[in-house]
Parts: C-alpha cells; sequence; structure tokens
C-alpha cells in the first residue's frame, strides 16, 4: 500500500489476481517521477477498429450516428 503526503491510499494489486476484463484495460504501470503511473487502454479506439474489423465502421460521415450511438452507450454504462 502506498500513501501520499494528503494521507490518500493506493492499493497495488499483482495483475495476476485481476480478473481477465480488469487486466486486458490496463496498457501498463510504472513508477514514474510523480509517482505510480497507470496507462489503460482507449475504450473508444477500441471499439472503433472492432467496428472496423466487422464492416460496420467505415471511417466516413456516414458512420457517424452509429459512433454517436456507440459513445451514448458508453458513456451511459459509465456513469
Amino acid at each position: 500500500m502506498v500513501s501520499d503526503e494528503k494521507g490518500q491510499k493506493l492499493v497495488i494489486t499483482d495483475s495476476a489476481a485481476l480478473n481477465k476484463g480488469s487486466r486486458h484495460a490496463v496498457a501498463s504501470v510504472k513508477e514514474g517521477t510523480k509517482g505510480i503511473e497507470v496507462k489503460l487502454y482507449d475504450k473508444m479506439k477500441a471499439l472503433e477498429m472492432l467496428g472496423r474489423i466487422v464492416g460496420l465502421y467505415t471511417g466516413t460521415e456516414d458512420d457517424s450516428d452509429l459512433l454517436d450511438s456507440i459513445k451514448e452507450m458508453l458513456l451511459s454504462e459509465d456513469g
């Protein structure tokens, strides 16, 4: 466990103890000059790439409604 000067605590867990979904969300963890840095993968970029692979998203303006719907869905799940 790590505490900062404000008394806020961060628990560091071995990645092997995380569930599969959580493990796949983390891109990297490192100790930087300002403390521990955790970088997560970008959900929107992953969905865009998946959409391209399955042919739902081509990158044109016609796809904007599809992307807006996906963004709304993600935001409602996170909130």
